[in-house]
């Protein structure tokens, strides 16, 4: 288990939506995305969630665009980020699929939306098989919870010994994209909160919009961890448009320093969940 007193900060640069005309430096090439990496590394983030896009600039979770996006960053930084690829579906992907995809990569961590993967009962053989994989394969999987509910179903299968131990990592994403941006409020933390407070269980957010910033350092407070990042959001505490990925990540830093947290180191977080 990590100590307690450290953050895991994970940058999302770029996303399955949002293309240059968002923001310039929205990084989508290999190149882009190495040169953010290094960035956000100087800038304190120690994870980074992956995603990649076809020759279209399109969302594609193929292996092979894994690969070269994997290399080039591993090159630039080597081994100082865990880099975390998606493999959510945007509605162009199955569960099947989903599955084949980290089977062919066998990536160093990958996040998994629990609705997509394992929508039902009927899907839940099939996951956990999946997950037993996974655990042999020392692959880090972090679950995406759209909703409280969905949080309290997570909780439940987690006592059943689901997910194999009391270890597993999950992502809370509060909100929702651009047409809901401006109602996102600190308050819709407060009923994921209600559930995580009787849980050990490592917890991250994400958010969107304007209260990224101030949802995430609630959460760093509460004990959790956090994803910042132009998948999400370009704007600045202030209501200004960032220059880049790594200022999100650095004003995040410096406001980490008047809480009792601090940065946890990539090596660390391995240690603590693959070691």
């Amino acid at each position: 288990m990590l100590d307690p007193k450290k953050l895991m900060l994970m940058v999302a640069p770029n996303g399955a939506r949002k293309n240059k005309e968002d923001h310039p430096a929205l990084p989508l090439s290999p190149e882009e995305l190495a040169l953010c990496a290094e960035e956000c590394l100087e800038a304190g983030a120690s994870m980074m969630h992956l995603h990649v896009r076809d020759q279209k600039g399109g969302h594609s979770i193929e292996p092979e665009l894994y690969r070269m996006a994997l290399k080039a960053i591993r090159d630039r930084i080597g081994a100082q980020m865990i880099l975390q690829v998606t493999s959510e579906a945007v509605g162009q992907y199955n569960k099947h699929q989903q599955m084949a995809m980290v089977k062919d990569l066998g990536p160093e961590a990958v996040s998994l939306a629990l609705r997509e993967l394992c929508p039902g009962e009927d899907d839940e053989t099939a996951m956990h098989d999946f997950i037993k994989w996974m655990r042999r394969e020392h692959i880090m999987p972090q679950y995406i919870l759209y909703s409280p509910e969905e949080l309290l179903r997570f909780i439940k299968l987690k006592n059943k010994g689901f997910f194999l131990d009391d270890n597993p990592f999950v992502l809370c994403v509060v909100g929702r994209y651009q047409k809901e941006q401006n109602l996102i409020t600190e308050d819709m933390l407060l009923p994921f909160l209600d559930h995580l407070e009787r849980e050990i269980f490592p917890w991250s957010v994400c958010s969107f919009g304007p209260m990224e910033h101030k949802i995430a350092l609630k959460a760093a407070t509460a004990g959790g961890h956090c994803r910042i990042g132009y998948e999400n959001n370009i704007y600045l505490e202030d209501g200004g448009i960032s220059f880049n990925n790594a200022q999100l990540i650095s004003q995040f830093s410096q406001s980490l320093c008047s809480t009792s947290r601090i940065l946890a180191s990539a090596d660390e977080i391995r240690q603590a969940f693959c070691g």
